[in-house]
């Protein structure tokens, strides 16, 4: 097909947006999620304390795409989908590839993602990454919703070749090399938010002339929206580079995301919803549910 100059198209996006929140455990990740429009949850690891929103709990890989394709499929209110958390997510991912690819090239039997062999078995499992990221994408597109991922942090060791190592906060992901899923996802955001402690340092006299630093803090969280050596972190949306979260009360965030996502304007405008034999047409299977239905078909 030709393309020309007629084709092309200004103005702001209005899809809805792709947010990637991680922090420390007990932070207020969820609850920050349960905050968004009509949410509904998928969750891999079972910490839903006293939050009382819509959700599924999924034990494998194969239940968190069918309740994605669910999602597309059938008539419903949500706007919006969160995945809780995607460092449990990963192994799922994991033990699904070993389900499909249970032994070695030599028929060596593999039990974990790393008898395939260094670095590769981790390679291996970014097909099905990529599918699970492909039918999370018909979502924002074909069902207007917008993504909600949560994810613990870690401690990354950071060596570059122009300076000293040091250390930073990163998703709690396979992170090997440039293709890990950590990159994929951090790529895949329009946001990827971190979400840590505010601590200050004091000094504390211990005698004999000699005192040390020690960190104190008062429970206030601050949300770091752009990347510094200490964090991982990025936005789309020109958001403040630090919100602070006062009382465990999320406000300030969202207002800022409602202020700054050009989606969040346009859920005051009504879209007729397609029907559900129009959403059924327009889903792309991932490849695993289209190898199910060539099984059930033969």
């Amino acid at each position: 097909m030709a393309i020309s100059l007629a084709s092309l198209q200004r103005g702001v996006s209005a899809l809805p947006p792709i947010i990637c929140m991680f922090g420390d455990e007990g932070i207020g990740k969820s609850k920050f999620a349960a905050n968004a429009p009509n949410p509904v949850f998928i969750f891999t690891e079972n910490s839903l304390g006293n939050l009382d929103v819509p959700r599924w709990n999924a034990k494998n890989y194969e239940d968190v795409m069918e309740m994605t394709l669910t999602l597309l499929n059938e008539q419903h209110e949500f706007k919006t989908v969160v995945y809780d958390t995607l460092d449990w997510f990963e192994p799922m991912v994991w033990q699904y590839l070993i389900s499909q690819q249970p032994t070695t090239e030599k028929g060596k039997p593999i039990t974990n993602i790393e008898d395939y062999g260094y670095g590769k078995g981790f390679k291996m499992a970014l097909d099905y990454w990529r599918d699970f990221l492909d039918l999370v994408d018909q979502l924002r597109t074909k069902r207007n919703m917008a993504v909600i991922f949560l994810a613990h942090s870690t401690l990354q060791r950071i060596s570059p070749p122009d300076g000293d190592s040091y250390d930073s906060w990163t998703l709690k992901l396979q992170n090997s090399d440039k293709t890990s899923a950590k990159d994929k996802i951090t790529e895949y955001c329009d946001a990827v938010l971190f979400a840590n402690w505010r601590v200050a340092l004091t000094e504390e006299e211990l005698g004999f002339n000699k005192t040390r630093q020690r960190g104190v803090g008062s429970g206030e969280r601050v949300v770091y929206t752009e990347k510094r050596p200490a964090w991982d972190a990025k936005n789309r949306y020109d958001l403040p580079s630090q919100i602070h979260i006062r009382d465990k009360d999320w406000g300030e965030l969202w207002s800022a995301l409602a202020s700054n996502v050009p989606w969040f304007a346009s859920l005051s405008t009504k879209k007729p919803e397609p029907t559900k034999q129009e959403a059924k047409a327009e889903v792309n299977k991932p490849k695993f549910l289209q190898k199910q239905t060539d099984k059930e078909e033969n």
